[in-house]
């Protein structure tokens, strides 16, 4: 996924555009592994997931602590709420993701992941000042959906159950490419002192009671009261170490978010599929036909015709996508400016440190109006 010389990535970015994508697919890759191993230890996935969330927020406020971060960013009311949202995206993707593994394979929930970047790619230039694809682009988009077209001729569940295996992925889609959208809009609309750690701080910390309802949800508390399981050492120890790559892959992700498009960031999470497909041939009994694997290799090779499209050019006339996204981000900027007062706290703009302050909120309802 090369950057296109009409880009605006200049030379000392492109180290850190490649770089962030390196380290993002290295802990995404592994992290898989890790928590297989695990689970093979320790059966409590939600449990497992909630101690490596708290252990993230731990690390990240403990070495800040020590000064091995930085000033990392302590939870601030005025930059919560917009995080708090992202947070509830972060949820409806976790559930629907577990909804469509229930109600369909392995392969059909990559699939349906494999599209997200075909939708993020008409979400960048309409919130997030990107031009549209370029024709290379589209057409390796295309070469992603029709993998997914000819993965769901094959696919045994579509014949057995129709439209209705399909429900919860669609709505996994929807909701991803949301949260991709508005994940990279916030890392530039929230002012941050740790532009990075920050937001990996503030989505664990803020995750971590999503995590521990799960652990409720999933009848795990009520196994884990009965009496703590009987944990070899090798299993503590991989439990440590996983905690250790999620407060890593934690940091990747956003570092990634950071330095790529939405649509790129997107494409480079498809691309770690891969190795998901191939640990889920090898190790699960659950998995599609040759030909659907080899229809889906094609939709996850697509991705690597694409090319990361340039911000648009502010001289040129706007796309009508873009004024839809204008009209839009006025309408929310409209709506957030009548709640806002009656919230905790509200009353629009505020005075503090001797400067006019906005609340979280607000950072990102006017920053959309701005950029409108």
């Amino acid at each position: 996924m090369p950057v296109d010389k009409a880009g605006d990535l200049t030379s000392t970015t492109t180290v850190a555009f490649w770089a962030s994508i390196i380290l993002y697919s290295l802990f995404s890759s592994s992290m898989l592994l890790v928590n297989k191993l695990t689970l093979s230890y320790l059966a409590f996935p939600s449990t497992v997931s909630f101690i490596q969330i708290i252990a993230a927020v731990a690390i990240i406020r403990g070495a800040s602590v020590f000064n091995l971060l930085g000033d990392v960013d302590a939870l601030e009311k005025d930059k919560v709420m917009p995080y708090l949202f992202y947070v509830v995206l972060f949820a409806l993707a976790l559930l629907a993701n577990m909804k469509s593994l229930q109600h369909a394979n392995v392969e059909t929930v990559i699939v349906f992941r494999s599209l997200t970047p075909a939708a993020v790619a008409l979400l960048d230039p309409a919130f997030l000042e990107r031009d549209l694809p370029s024709p290379r682009s589209w057409l390796a988009l295309a070469v992603i959906v029709a993998g997914a077209a000819a993965y769901a001729f094959e696919d045994a569940q579509f014949h057995e159950m129709g439209l209705s295996a399909y429900a919860w992925p669609t709505f996994y889609l929807v909701i991803i490419a949301t949260e991709m959208t508005y994940g990279k809009l916030i890392v530039h609309a929230v002012d941050m002192k740790s532009r990075i750690w920050g937001p990996t701080y503030y989505t664990n910390a803020l995750s971590s009671p999503v995590m521990l309802f799960l652990v409720w949800a999933n009848g795990e508390a009520t196994r884990l009261s009965a009496g703590p399981p009987d944990v070899e050492p090798a299993g503590l120890l991989l439990l440590g170490f996983s905690c250790v790559v999620g407060t890593g892959i934690s940091f990747a992700g956003w570092w990634c978010r950071s330095q790529t498009s939405a649509t790129t960031y997107t494409l480079v999470g498809v691309m770690n599929k891969f190795l998901t497909i191939l640990a889920n041939v090898m190790v699960w009994d659950k998995h599609a036909t040759p030909r659907g694997i080899v229809a889906l290799l094609v939709c996850l090779g697509g991705g690597m015709l694409y090319r990361q499209a340039p911000l648009r050019d502010v001289g040129k006339p706007r796309l009508r996508l873009a004024l839809a996204g204008d009209a839009f981000k006025r309408s929310l900027a409209a709506a957030w400016a009548v709640v806002e007062p009656s919230l905790p706290g509200g009353g629009g703009r505020r005075r503090g440190g001797g400067r006019a302050r906005r609340g979280g909120g607000g950072q990102v309802a006017h920053r959309l109006a701005d950029a409108a």
